[in-house]
């Protein structure tokens, strides 16, 4: 009985100590740096093979358009968010599973980073593993890189 009683105070206090450790609060973000919305950039627009607008929905919906201007020609996809977090310089980065319809691979491992204002939008994408950072010079690290901006 003693032994028992030993566990379960032990157990107790195992759990307070826990509990205290997972009370971190959550850093509020402005609704300026949430990846939904749109995000566009016409120099994509003249026979690049990247999309040139980007909608991302809360309900986890993304649409694709060729053109900034257009609003009919899409290609429909889906993503989840699997990582957000804040750097020192105050960006906001991202990590998300994108799955677009009809296309190439199904699934492809994007990193993104939403700049201090919330206005610009790099994104790095692959298709085996999460980018580890976004580098538009270094291929490796960004095996295909795009910049867009809030509309």
């Amino acid at each position: 009985m003693k032994k028992l009683s030993l566990y379960l105070i032990f157990l107790t206090a195992l759990l307070v100590f826990l509990g205290n450790c997972a009370t971190n609060k959550m850093e509020y973000i402005s609704k300026n740096y949430e990846i939904y919305g749109t995000w566009g950039n016409p120099e994509y627009e003249n026979g690049s093979s990247y999309y040139a607008k980007l909608i991302f929905n809360p309900n986890g919906s993304v649409l694709l358009h060729k053109v900034v201007s257009d609003k009919t020609t899409t290609l429909p996809g889906t993503f989840y968010i699997t990582n957000k977090w804040i750097d020192s310089n105050g960006g906001v980065w991202h990590t998300y599973q994108l799955f677009l319809e009809g296309m190439g691979p199904s699934c492809y491992y994007v990193t993104t980073k939403i700049s201090d204002n919330g206005g610009k939008i790099e994104c790095s994408f692959s298709i085996k593993d999460y980018p580890s950072k976004i580098d538009p010079s270094d291929p490796v690290a960004s095996p295909s890189y795009i910049v867009l901006f809030r509309e």
